[in-house]
């Protein structure tokens, strides 16, 4: 202990102290700041480099100083050394950014350059400031070199292990603390290299002193030593354990993705054979493991083995995911359709191999197929519909095409329905469209466009005789009367006629076309055909024109409401109204409904103008009720379109909260059409309508022959009888007893009954006989705007009919 002491009182401690604190601090500073660089928080900067330097720099001054060596006559080569460091260090940095993944061959390549350069930049530096001193100690000289080469291997794996480190409180705790003893190691290299070259006994009074402390230096460097390399093994461990628990979280998640996932999963190498297979793989393709795993994937692809392989090679050359719809076979030959995703396998930057995950589709794709079968066909025929129709001919309009349209519906259709009821006017629809499959060309397209109407397609034919030929070809299709269910039935057609681009520019003008030349065909007479022509452009202009000024009006809120009372015999009084609409041009007056109705039916203006409709006459009726007329209900007309409106008990409900009235105070009448059409749908709306209170009304009553059968099933509370019967009664017996027979039905089934168009007295007096109380017509009233339907109210009911 007193050789240590003596040999430390040789030593200047403050300059030693400088000399470790300097060297400490630098390699701190360069753990942190290129730490920094690496993850794009820093830049490289020149100054950095300079100030890491002057730590370094100032370090070997301090550790010359501590030996009492006097530094001054060689300041110029110290100043040498000072930019050759910061030249090397202005590099470091500036490749920390960039670091290569480190290899064992680099970390000993670069270890043996540092260790070389550390020793022969120290020792040359020593060798020209004590050339007369210069004393080789290989075995020293030996010793140095390899405590330098660890102090400089630890010191290095620790730097990679820090800028490796992503907890970035862990990095900066190993940064200081592997800081410090790197420092310590650091510092003292020059004090060994010096001691290998130079006779130190020179420098002391007490020569044997030095030889028996001589290697104290050394073994504080192999202290520092066993530190530098317990301090990166010690977190080594703990980051070791960290990963191994990564990992085998990791490697659970992924069995359960694989094993778990409810899509299939395959794994192919690149050979294209089968390596593993989830349980829903097996499952699907109806192998055993044993069956599936290694053998070639060709196995389960089939005929289309050929684009499915492609495919996984594109997935595994491209490394890019890809999802493709195809065909996989089970272990019966069963096909399978799948959606499949082709995932390429990356390991070390090469592709092994491809996931492939698969879903089975084949329901999905049958049940898609089926729902744009059933979008595009009409379900009765399973002719292609309006919408397909519509859809082709927009396709060839825009690929400028040439082609003739036919606009058809057959004579007085309606009347096989009141007659024979509807099941057997289907059977007639099928029959015609079996005649036009079975005769026509091949390259037209049929399309059922609704009830009774069709329409035929001819592409790419204008000329006059071919498409009069065919005309004359569809008429003749129905000279020989339709047999079905032992009926017989002879149908006329009409036909309108269209060509593009002679009657117009764009798809919907051509079909417009074509139905007023339908319309002019059916004025003209039965079974007969009309083409388009400039003399009926001004029909088409006058329906265009009326079209835009509806759509104006119902914008503009300028049609008016007018409510017809109804009577009640027995309480003598006025018991509800019934909202009408009227539309007055100003440059024309008054538009009959019967113009306008069908206007706006054929443009698809009827909802907007139905929810206006509903809309103001909930609020005039409301008004009526406020000012204290005691009216029961008000009745408003249902188009189909409008029933069959999305979302329309919500609006009704919505409407009638927005005019503060109760459900029970509104009846909606819909009309035979609309309660024959898709029963089951129409049902659920009533319903639906009915669970709010809402009351239901059967308009027209007694003009269609199936509309008893529906008495059972619809939720109706109201029918009303048909002015076409209300008008020959006590005139003609057979209509005194059809209506007798429609009131006594209506009361068995508990059902209430209006009549409606009721003129005179002596049909008023023939309902109440027969106990129909309740009626509507201009023998009380005609439709009145609301001012005069409050003067009528004001009024009351002057006198008893009866």
């Amino acid at each position: 202990m007193n050789q240590v002491t003596e040999l430390l009182s040789l030593i200047d401690s403050k300059y030693y102290f400088l000399n470790n604190m300097g060297m400490i601090l630098a390699i701190i500073y360069i753990f942190i700041i290129c730490r920094k660089i690496k993850f794009g928080k820093k830049q490289a900067r020149f100054l950095d480099a300079v100030f890491i330097g002057l730590l370094a720099w100032t370090a070997l001054l301090c550790m010359l100083l501590s030996l009492n060596i006097s530094i001054y006559d060689e300041i110029v080569r110290l100043s040498i050394s000072l930019f050759i460091s910061i030249i090397a260090i202005y590099f470091v940095l500036k490749e920390a950014r960039g670091f290569e993944p480190l290899t064992i061959r680099r970390f000993f390549l670069l270890v043996l350059a540092f260790t070389f350069l550390l020793l022969l930049g120290e020792g040359v530096l020593y060798i020209i400031i004590f050339k007369d001193f210069i004393a080789l100690h290989p075995t020293l000289i030996i010793i140095t070199f390899f405590l330098t080469l660890g102090i400089v291997s630890a010191a290095l794996r620790l730097f990679y292990q820090i800028n490796a480190e992503l907890l970035h409180t862990r990095a900066m705790f190993l940064s200081i603390i592997g800081g410090i003893f790197t420092g310590l190691g650091v510092a003292g290299i020059p004090y060994m290299i010096f001691i290998s070259l130079v006779n130190f006994e020179t420098f002391s009074s007490n020569p044997s002193l030095i030889r028996e402390t001589i290697l104290i230096p050394f073994a504080l460097e192999l202290l520092y030593l066993f530190i530098l390399g317990i301090i990166p093994s010690t977190f080594g461990e703990m980051k070791l354990s960290e990963e191994k628990e990564k990992l085998s979280i990791s490697t659970q998640q992924y069995e359960s993705l694989f094993k778990l996932n409810p899509s299939g999963v395959i794994l192919v190498d690149k050979s294209g054979y089968i390596k593993s297979a989830n349980q829903t793989a097996i499952n699907l393709l109806e192998y055993s493991s044993a069956e599936l795993i290694d053998q070639k994937f060709d196995i389960i692809t089939g005929g289309n083995h050929h684009t499915l392989y492609n495919n996984v090679l594109e997935g595994i050359y491209s490394e890019q995911f890809k999802r493709i719809e195809t065909s996989l076979y089970t272990r019966n030959k069963q096909e399978i359709i799948v959606d499949l995703t082709i995932i390429p396998i990356i390991v070390k930057s090469d592709v092994i191999g491809v996931y492939g995950m698969f879903k089975d589709i084949t329901l999905e794709k049958t049940n898609k197929e089926l729902v744009h079968f059933l979008a595009y066909h009409d379900d009765l025929t399973h002719l292609p519909n309006r919408r397909f129709l519509i859809e082709e001919v927009s396709s060839i309009v825009d690929a400028k095409t040439c082609f003739t349209i036919y606009s058809l519906d057959f004579d007085q259709f309606k009347i096989v329905n009141d007659i024979y009821g509807h099941h057997i006017g289907d059977l007639i629809i099928c029959e015609v469209a079996n005649r036009f499959v079975t005769n026509l060309p091949k390259n037209c397209r049929i399309a059922r466009m609704g009830g009774d109407e069709f329409a035929i397609l001819l592409p790419e034919v204008t000329n006059c005789e071919q498409v009069e030929s065919l005309a004359k070809q569809i008429l003749s299709l129905f000279d020989k009367p339709i047999h079905v269910s032992n009926i017989e039935w002879n149908l006329t057609t009409s036909i309108g006629i269209a060509t593009y681009p002679k009657d117009g520019d764009k798809t919907d003008v051509v079909f417009k076309s074509a139905d007023i030349a339908l319309y002019r065909s059916k004025a003209n007479g039965t079974n007969g055909y009309e083409f388009y022509s400039e003399e009926l452009n001004q029909e088409l202009i006058e329906f265009a024109f009326l079209e835009q000024e509806l759509k104006k009006a119902i914008e503009n809120e300028t049609i008016q409401i007018f409510f017809q009372p109804k009577y009640n015999a027995k309480s003598e009084s006025f018991v509800g109204v019934e909202s009408l609409a009227r539309w007055t041009l100003e440059e024309r007056g008054v538009i009959s409904p019967a113009t306008f109705i069908p206007i706006a039916e054929k443009s698809g203006l009827i909802v907007q103008l139905d929810q206006y409709i509903l809309k103001k006459a909930c609020m005039q009726f409301k008004s009526l009720i406020e000012e204290g007329y005691e009216l029961k209900g008000l009745s408003v007309n249902f188009s189909q379109l409008l029933f069959y409106h999305d979302h329309i008990v919500d609006f009704v409900l919505e409407t009638l909260k927005a005019a503060g009235l109760s459900p029970v105070q509104l009846e909606i009448e819909i009309t035979e059409t609309i309660a024959m059409y898709n029963t089951a749908y129409t049902l659920n709306i009533l319903n639906e309508l009915k669970s709010h209170g809402i009351r239901i009304s059967l308009d027209d009553f007694g003009t269609g022959y199936s509309s008893i059968s529906y008495l059972k099933v619809l939720p109706i509370d109201c029918l009303k009888i048909d002015k076409s019967f209300v008008n020959d009664l006590t005139v003609d017996k057979q209509s005194d007893a059809l209506v007798v027979t429609l009131i006594s039905m209506a009361k068995i089934l508990e059902i209430d009954v209006i009549a409606e168009g009721v003129e005179t007295i002596e049909q008023a007096e023939f309902l109440f006989k027969h106990h129909c109380y309740d009626i509507q017509g201009y023998l009380y009233s005609r439709p009145l705007p609301l001012e005069e339907m409050r003067t009528l109210l004001q009024q009351g009911s002057s006198r008893s009919i009866v």
